[in-house]
């Protein structure tokens, strides 16, 4: 490392700290500090210019060096975001980042599991097990990996069927409904931690390994999906309630989770019931 390289790492480190603390203060949620952090050090570490001396170009070979979509647009939007603070702050006088293109993420469809899993899934966890409410968190809640890693008894109460979320994506708390079903699974546990596993990790590896088990092809993820869809089922497509149950910002953000539509089975069967036009005179 040259004399000028080292200046600019350390230049680089003072101001990533710098902005972390600005995160902190304005009470950003740790998961995105975390995340922004490990993508300006990722950036750091591959880019020789640094985050001081990027370019436009640099920015785009770092971006051109991932392979999925949906990880590039992330992370251009924790470099959107530092540079956006520098500038605002003087400690930079340009943002590489304003001429690159967005990359585009391909459309995903839906992905829950199919009404046979449910049950094979259900059927599989033992009565008492963290591996069951692990499971019944997900589909009869919609939690996240993150949030069934967090959740502790004191944030349910049966008495008024709600569990709260602390913390939860974005930072904030929510409060949701409990079903029956899952206030009987949770019923009665000492207090503490609703399950033993204290990451997503931990959550995520207890899926999957009971995914492989039943020989199902899906993700942890595609338990909230599925949480999402039955939703829509037993709202008839209410796509605002179903949005307001899985604490989504937005119905677009929603919609990508519901793997079924009300009428599209009625409008499929209805083509052909109807007289076809008569020809024209």
């Amino acid at each position: 490392m040259t004399a000028t390289d080292a200046v600019s790492t350390s230049i680089d480190r003072t101001l990533i700290a710098s902005y972390l603390d600005h995160q902190r203060m304005r009470s950003m949620s740790p998961r995105t500090i975390d995340r922004r952090a490990n993508t300006l050090r990722l950036f750091v570490d591959a880019e020789q210019a640094g985050l001081s001396g990027a370019t436009l170009d640099t920015v785009e070979h770092f971006l051109a060096s991932r392979t999925a979509a949906s990880t590039k647009r992330a992370y251009l939007s924790d470099l959107k975001s530092f540079y956006a603070w520098a500038l605002k702050r003087s400690h930079l006088d340009h943002d590489p980042t304003r001429d690159v293109d967005v990359p585009k993420v391909p459309k995903r469809m839906p992905t829950p599991l199919s009404d046979d899993d449910v049950r094979r899934v259900l059927a599989a966890v033992d009565p008492g097990s963290d591996l069951e409410r692990i499971v019944y968190l997900c589909l009869f809640a919609g939690l996240r990996t993150s949030e069934v890693a967090a959740l502790r008894t004191e944030d349910i109460d049966h008495d008024s069927g709600v569990i709260v979320i602390r913390r939860g994506k974005g930072g904030g708390d929510a409060v949701l409904p409990m079903a029956p079903q899952l206030s009987a699974v949770l019923l009665g546990l000492p207090p503490g931690c609703v399950v033993d596993v204290t990451d997503r990790v931990g959550v995520s590896y207890r899926i999957n390994r009971l995914f492989r088990r039943l020989g199902i092809i899906a993700r942890p993820h595609d338990l909230r999906h599925t949480y999402g869809t039955n939703l829509a089922k037993v709202t008839n497509g209410n796509v605002l309630a179903v949005r307001d149950l899985m604490r989504h910002s937005s119905v677009a953000t929603t919609q990508r989770y519901i793997g079924w539509s009300p009428d599209s089975a009625g409008i499929v069967a209805s083509l052909y019931e109807r007289e076809p036009p008569a020809p024209p005179s």
